[in-house]
């Protein structure tokens, strides 16, 4: 007993002496000394339909306005490539995930937003559907005619005429017409096997739209792969362009084998989910190696709770302010390209991207400011390049009926602008995740020595009680170090000389470790 007087007496004289200043709250703030979203290199039709948007939904304007960006990037889909250097193409495939708590209303701007993606469907429904019937009117010919010369071939007495009969097999084969694409070009849930095949069926372009995207997160943690692997191949893939291609066995109806590629895809990823799961994805390491998460445009969306008043005799929403933005998706939905339009960037944007270039590498040396998240700033240039394509052709959408255009310096900076946000967005979501790693274990044992002191007044413990008697999951010894140097460091407890392997440690009296 005397002993441990002494020892609390001692904890107490240092404590007391010890300049350590305030505690530093065990928790981040993704937000805070982040860029303001860059509304001012928004096109016209876009800021106009955001602005109303976000009036009328009472939402934070960049939610209208990134899921604006990711619509005209479906929309364009793989009528358009942006040459970022001779030999460096890219469609314009982007990620964007909005992450925002529950009831923040993420689903009504989606809603909007789609309307001229619904519209177009309506309008091809009747075309499309003829389109279908005669081509499958035309297969249905074509099988029959096949069966018919199998049967010959099976009465066939000679392998010469066995051979004649398969040429005309093959030759008839030719005639077989295509499926006309499907108007419609999203989908909000989906597995990875059957969004390959809306991929495969629709020229390797599609796009994910989710108002509510925790399904879409899970997929790519891989929660229905049963394989105990990430879902992200074929997402990685469409983004990047590089060729997917699917060789596994199948089932009875498709002949015991599944086969496919898709060259040169295209895929657009837009889904807003709650801090928690974008939270959960950020921290797994696969998806982290795998590039995945660098390819993520997060938009952190602050919280309007308790100020969405209505005010009296309050406008309606204002078709007008989303004509542009409806007449400009509807434009480049209805375009149709045998070959892709290219886009290149003019000497003085091809400059303005090789300095951008030469400053992002700088700071992913040993020591700079992009050192830790060197996965996500190595892709910033190319992502910042998409966007300068998709500001090019929202302001420009007649370009789409020439081979070829030029990217303005003016276009570029404006890419520029929304690339730094995003690129700042994704840098401080990441580390966020990375502390949380090392915070959360932190506070659960803080708020543990917390509560036993409200309980007995107990202000020193030892690593063996911390190891054994708090709360559970408990920490493994080497855990258990790293969570009381995280405490240290962030001044909620003090380490003093025990006479055993490791220091006591004095818990400082705050309320709490939040």
């Amino acid at each position: 007993m005397d002993e441990y007087v002494s020892i609390e007496k001692e904890a107490e004289t240092r404590a007391k002496n010890a300049e350590t200043g305030e505690p530093i709250p065990l928790q981040s703030d993704p937000l805070k000394l982040l860029p303001e979203y860059p509304f001012q290199a928004l096109p016209e039709s876009l800021a106009k339909a955001a602005e109303e948007i976000a009036r009328f939904d009472k939402v934070p304007p960049e939610s209208p306005a990134s899921i604006a960006l990711s619509m005209v990037a479906t929309a364009i889909g793989k009528n358009a490539v942006v040459v970022e250097r001779d030999g460096l193409d890219h469609f314009p495939a982007l990620f964007f995930t909005l992450i925002a708590a529950s009831g923040e209303r993420k689903s009504p701007p989606f809603k909007k937003l789609q309307y001229p993606f619904i519209q177009y469907i309506e309008q091809q429904a009747e075309a499309y559907q003829f389109a279908k019937d005669e081509a499958e009117a035309i297969n249905a010919v074509v099988e029959s005619r096949i069966r018919k010369l199998t049967k010959e071939a099976e009465k066939s007495e000679t392998a010469l005429e066995r051979q004649d009969i398969a040429r005309q097999i093959a030759n008839i084969k030719t005639e077989k017409a295509p499926l006309p694409l499907h108007p419609r070009k999203f989908t909000s849930d989906y597995t990875e096997q059957v969004l390959f095949r809306l991929m495969e069926h629709n020229n390797g372009e599609y796009s994910i739209q989710s108002g509510e995207g925790r399904p879409v997160i899970d997929s790519i943690l891989g929660k229905y792969s049963g394989d105990g692997k990430t879902g992200d191949g074929v997402i990685l893939a469409g983004i990047s362009g590089d060729t997917i291609t699917r060789d596994r066995i199948g089932s009875a109806e498709t002949g015991g084998q599944e086969s496919g590629v898709i060259l040169n895809p295209c895929l657009n990823v837009c889904v807003m989910v709650q801090p928690d799961k974008y939270q959960q994805a950020a921290r797994h390491p696969s998806l982290r190696a795998s590039g995945a998460l660098a390819r993520i445009f997060p938009v952190w969306l602050p919280c309007l709770v308790g100020t969405r008043l209505e005010e009296k005799d309050e406008p309606d929403l204002s078709r007008a302010a989303l004509g542009q933005y409806n007449v400009l998706i509807m434009q480049l939905l209805n375009t149709q390209r045998d070959e892709p339009h290219r886009a290149t960037l003019s000497p003085e944007a091809a400059e303005l991207r090789r300095q951008y270039h030469n400053s992002i590498e700088i700071m992913m040396a040993a020591g700079g400011d992009y050192d830790d998240v060197r996965d996500i700033a190595s892709k910033a240039v190319s992502q910042t390049v998409k966007l300068a394509l998709v500001l090019h052709v929202a302001m420009n959408p007649s370009a789409l009926e020439n081979d070829v255009s030029e990217i303005s310096p003016e276009t570029f900076n404006k890419a520029m602008a929304l690339g730094f946000y995003h690129l700042s967005q994704a840098v401080a979501s990441q580390r966020a995740a990375d502390e949380e790693t090392t915070l959360a274990p932190a506070r659960r044992i803080l708020e543990w020595m917390q509560r036993e002191h409200a309980k007995k007044g107990t202000s020193v413990f030892s690593f063996a009680d911390l190891l054994q008697k708090s709360s559970r999951p408990r920490p493994k010894a080497n855990e258990l170090m790293t969570i009381m140097e995280t405490l240290q460091t962030h001044r909620w407890v003090i380490a003093i000389d025990s006479k055993n392997k490791h220091p006591d440690y004095i818990l400082q009296r705050a309320n709490n470790g939040k």
